[in-house]
């Protein structure tokens, strides 16, 4: 039997997005969908095609406590002929997001891959920061053990200078303002940094402004998802 084809699905940012509708077309032919967060992913599908669908198919769940052994099982619905879908639970598949291991297994089965495009945050944060877009650099997230973070963000802060590289990091929305005040109070004055928050969403806010300039704001981080980038 010939494998069905791994689709990987961009899920909405916010209330700001439909998908395009050769994407609905694709979705709607897939049987098997391997997620992030079941009951959320029913919502996306039942809001972007119906709830009719979203009830009638097959979901398995792969997060970060999937254990490594137990991925590849995930692809077994594909090799018996299933058409399959990995959905992000906000943004693209794999970018900041878990499913890099599934799709290696998938490389290793010959499972074809098929990458569709659609919202990420992180591009969306550098395109509108007006940072280095040439020279960039994702670290994910940062220590939360506060000597950690601190050795952490020096470490960047020298290689964005050195390379004249931009950075990126994110964290979880409730710790939004203790990166907020860890960025403001451990890198030079002089560093830009871009906030980009609710993104996609009516509430949303992009800003630049050097350290010094951050340090003079009230600015108060709201607890919604948000991308930090910044350049020494």
């Amino acid at each position: 039997m010939k494998p069905g084809t791994l689709h990987l699905i961009p899920a909405p940012l916010g209330e700001i997005f439909e998908y395009p509708h050769y994407l609905k077309t694709i979705i709607e032919g897939i049987d098997y969908f391997i997620v992030e967060n079941e009951k959320s992913a029913r919502k996306t599908l039942s809001l972007f095609v119906n709830a009719q669908f979203s009830e009638s198919r097959q979901y398995a769940v792969l997060d970060e406590h999937t254990p490594v052994e137990a991925i590849p099982n995930l692809l077994n619905p594909i090799l018996h002929g299933k058409q399959a879908g990995l959905l992000s639970e906000a943004g693209l598949p794999c970018i900041a997001d878990p499913g890099a291991a599934l799709i290696t297994a998938a490389h290793k089965k010959h499972i074809t891959i098929i990458p569709h495009p659609g919202p990420s945050s992180l591009f969306m944060a550098l395109m509108a920061s007006g940072l280095n877009g040439q020279r960039f650099m994702f670290d994910g997230y940062l220590p939360i053990e506060h000597s950690q973070r601190i050795k952490r963000l020096k470490f960047l802060e020298q290689i964005s200078l050195k390379e004249h590289m931009s950075i990126g990091c994110i964290e979880t929305p409730y710790r939004n303002q203790k990166l907020f005040e860890a960025l403001k109070q451990n890198l030079n004055p002089e560093t830009r940094l871009c906030i980009a928050s609710g993104l996609m969403t009516h509430e949303e806010s992009i800003q630049t402004k050097r350290i010094l300039d951050w340090n003079q704001s009230n600015y108060t981080l709201p607890k919604v998802p948000a991308v930090f980038f910044f350049q020494a």
